[in-house]
């Protein structure tokens, strides 16, 4: 089973599927101005694409869950990312291996 147990929380199983097929994500993303290392400003939005291992997710309808990263424990279910698209990566980076594009950063992601 997936690690859910992270950031110090709890991350609370998806009604309606099966269980948490991936560990917890989180994904931090800034911008800094060239020849500034000191101004790092957060990219909340913007397409983001990232490869995620599954290797039990064959045949299986995947869906993405979004959390607040900021949020105190326990974590509130988060909303299924409905932004993303989820295309299967074999080719790319070997069997089990999904890409998945999102327009939010800042977050931490679970497939289930």
């Amino acid at each position: 089973p997936a690690q859910t147990a992270t950031f110090g929380r709890e991350f609370p199983a998806a009604p309606g599927y099966t269980e948490w097929m991936s560990d917890v994500i989180r994904i931090e993303r800034y911008q800094c101005p060239i020849n500034d290392d000191t101004s790092f400003t957060a990219m909340n939005t913007g397409e983001l694409k990232f490869a995620v291992y599954i290797p039990e997710s064959a045949g299986k309808t995947l869906g993405v869950f979004r959390f607040d990263p900021t949020a105190t424990e326990p974590a509130n279910l988060g909303a299924l990312d409905t932004t993303f698209t989820m295309t299967d990566a074999s080719a790319t980076y070997g069997t089990g291996y999904w890409e998945i594009t999102t327009s939010r950063a800042n977050a931490d992601f679970v497939v289930a």
